[in-house]
Formats: C-alpha cells, structure tokens, sequence
C-alpha cells in the first residue's frame, strides 16, 4: 500500500497516495486522531533510549565522520584506527552524556587540530556566574 505524508503547522498527517486535498477544504480537527482524519497523535508514541547504546553510536558516527571527512588524508601522522581502539574501549565506562562529548574531544583532540571540537548534544547547561568584582569603584 502507497501513503502520502503532509507535514504542515507541526502536524503530519498520513493519506493514501493521489489523495489530494483542497486547499479550501476545512482539514478535520487535528486532535482527531483517526484513519479517516489521518493525523498522527505522538502523545501515544513512547521512545526508550538505552544511554549506552546511543552513546556508543555517537562515539562510532563521530570517529567515522572523521575518518571520511578529514581534511588530511594521512591524519598528521596520527593512526585514526588506533586511536579508535583506544578510545573506544572507554566507551562502557562513560556515565553521562557529559563524559562523552570529553572523551569524544581528548580523541578529536588527539588530531593536533586546535580548531576542531566535538559539542552539543543532551547535556545539562551550566550555571552562569557573575565574574568577581574588583573591589574598588572606577571613576571616568
């Protein structure tokens, strides 16, 4: 069976294919979740992550993106498969998501590139502090 899909306004809506909709016809309520309607209700849809498990494909997707896209091909002398190997094997022992991006970046790191980094993901943003005063006042 062929479907068409439309996403419009943060909603997808699932049609069977060569249905088309008029664009001044009213579209059914979009908390009608029905075959009819075709609207998708994601509050039914339960995702469970195995940290684990998705940080070591992160780790992998990361040294692999490397390994293709370096800009030197013999990565300055580095031996990128080793340097997997090591690293990899510290990947069990990652606790947070937080662990990873530092692991991810000792190994970019190992590249010798001080403009290349490893960032973002699912981390917890850091408090903002206030930097000290200098204890005195200035006066222009």
């Amino acid at each position: 069976r062929t479907i068409g899909v439309k996403l419009s306004e943060n909603r997808l809506r699932v049609l069977a294919a060569g249905v088309e909709l008029d664009d001044d016809e009213e579209e059914p309520d979009d908390t009608d979740f029905t075959r009819e309607s075709g609207f998708v209700d994601f509050g039914r849809i339960l995702l469970e992550v195995d940290p684990g498990l998705e940080w070591g494909q992160i780790f992998a997707d990361t040294w692999r993106h490397l390994r293709d896209e370096w800009w030197d091909v013999e990565f300055g002398g580095v031996d990128w498969q080793q340097c997997h190997d090591r690293y990899a094997a510290l990947v069990p022992r990652v606790a947070t998501r937080l662990e990873l991006t530092d692991l991810l970046c000792e190994m970019i790191g190992e590249l010798g590139c001080s403009h290349s980094w490893h960032s973002g993901g699912d981390v917890p943003p850091l408090p903002s502090r206030c930097p000290g005063k200098l204890g005195c006042e200035w006066e222009w």
